[in-house]
């Protein structure tokens, strides 16, 4: 069932990545209507996580919000379509790096970096496309997909611009190979394994287990910790500005790292809440559930 599946989505997806953005933004709007109004989908989740992150919005704004994410999460599916049929020039153009200066120094001085993100507007394009924009060698963690046959056509999608993608239980051993300036790319504001061993802070309203992984990786290996918030400028069109977490992660306090970047993170989703993966199920159990 798995491999018909994939084959039958096939077709849709090479037309949806083929079509010019006007008519594929057309698609992407009816698209979501149909989502929103006709499946409902995952309509509970997104409007508890919406309602618990914004508690002095009202019924009406948060319905709003809603309308937004859901366009939103829409135009980033069929832009991920979009992906397969744009060369490296073209989504070069997608995506404008305010201060690579930042990187730039760090590899001068020959050293590897630790790039944190988010599921923040189109970080598909951002994490798949990140050499096309640094003399940096780059990887970027993700998470493998339980179809194999979308799996390896998503692999071949991410990796044709220069990037390696690495998959979550690889990260120790991708780490252990480099041999040079390398920026591993890492996504760390979804529910974590483990969340009773995890670091707990408040985001987004909430009490929040964050993961620790990111921050330890940073330490073991020596790494400059960067966060990397990636806005929207328009349909198709994204910036990515970086700010330094940690040039020193040994000498940080355990935990002061990962709070650093929960904190930037919300006040970058603050900034564009319709633009943030609300459907995810963000927060699945209480510290009174999980016997904290």
């Amino acid at each position: 069932m798995r491999l018909i599946g994939f084959y039958l989505s096939l077709p849709f997806i090479y037309f949806v990545a083929i079509l010019p953005d006007g008519l594929r933004y057309l698609f992407s709007d009816v698209f979501s209507i149909f989502i929103a109004k006709v499946m409902g989908y995952r309509k509970k989740v997104i409007k508890d996580n919406l309602t618990k992150s914004f508690p002095n919005k009202s019924a009406s704004e948060i319905d709003t919000l809603m309308g937004k994410y859901y366009h939103h999460f829409t135009d980033i599916v069929f832009e991920s379509f979009k992906q397969h049929a744009t060369s490296p020039a073209k989504m070069k153009e997608r995506i404008q790096i305010k201060n690579p200066e930042l990187l730039e120094a760090f590899r001068k001085d020959g050293k590897s970096i630790l790039l944190l993100i988010s599921h923040h507007n189109n970080w598909e394009w951002f994490g798949s496309s990140f050499s096309l924009h640094t003399a940096y060698k780059g990887g970027f963690v993700y998470k493998v997909l339980k179809n194999p046959h979308f799996e390896n056509f998503l692999s071949k999608v991410r990796s044709k611009y220069g990037m390696q993608p690495v998959p979550m239980k690889a990260v120790n051993q991708f780490l252990k190979s480099i041999d040079e300036p390398t920026v591993l790319i890492m996504a760390s504001d979804q529910w974590p394994a483990n969340p009773d061993k995890q670091y707990w802070t408040t985001f987004l309203n909430q009490d929040t287990p964050v993961f620790l992984g990111a921050e330890r990786f940073a330490v073991i290996y020596d790494l400059p910790m960067v966060f990397g918030k990636l806005s929207k400028v328009k349909r198709g069109y994204y910036e990515m500005k970086f700010e330094t977490i940690s040039d020193d992660p040994k000498s940080a306090e355990k935990g002061s790292l990962t709070e650093k970047y929960t904190r930037l993170l919300d006040s970058a989703i603050m900034n564009e809440p319709a633009h943030w993966i609300w459907s995810h199920k963000r927060w699945k159990n209480s510290k009174s559930e999980l016997g904290i």
